[in-house]
């Protein structure tokens, strides 16, 4: 066995239950990070030793219900040391920071780019079929209402007209 003394697919529950426990009791979760960070660690060393067969990352899936390998990377950094758990949100806070100054960017630069110059209520400048279908009748119903006697032919000029809008 290895230091745990748990089989490897009983050490990714294990490392779950750590991380659902950290989640629920914030005042140890710096502990139970640790734990999981440590009994990645050892996962991760039976792995290469071939005692679970797969990957890394497959174990994470698998093992550790979906557990993301970066997330993974993260525990580990925890519990060898090197950088803590404010650290770790610290990075997390800026990377968001950076991230929404950067759409805001886009966002206005996408604006200044192309002014919206339609009145369309669609994003493509076209407007909706059942806008047009709409609008030619009650063209149509105009031109019949105002009590015009068509003949067919203008009918037709009416329609081709009103296809056109």
């Amino acid at each position: 066995m290895s230091a745990s003394g748990l089989p490897i697919t009983q050490l990714g529950s294990t490392i779950k239950a750590h991380l659902d426990r950290a989640d629920k009791y914030l005042g140890k979760s710096e502990e139970h990070f640790k734990a999981a960070g440590i009994h990645l660690v050892e996962a991760k060393a039976r792995i290469a030793s071939g005692e679970y067969e797969g990957a890394f990352g497959a174990f994470l899936i698998h093992e550790c219900n979906d557990l993301s390998s970066s997330r993974a990377y993260e525990l580990i950094a925890i519990a060898s040391g090197e950088t803590t758990i404010d650290q770790m949100r610290a990075a997390g806070a800026a990377r968001v920071r950076k991230h929404r100054a950067a759409c805001k960017q886009s966002e206005a630069h996408a604006a200044k780019a192309a002014p919206r110059t339609t009145s369309s209520p669609l994003r493509n400048g076209h407007r909706p079929v059942s806008l047009h279908l709409a609008e030619r009748a009650a063209l149509l119903e105009q031109y019949v209402e105002a009590g015009r006697a068509m003949s067919s032919d203008q009918l037709r000029a009416a329609l081709v007209f009103i296809s056109t809008l």
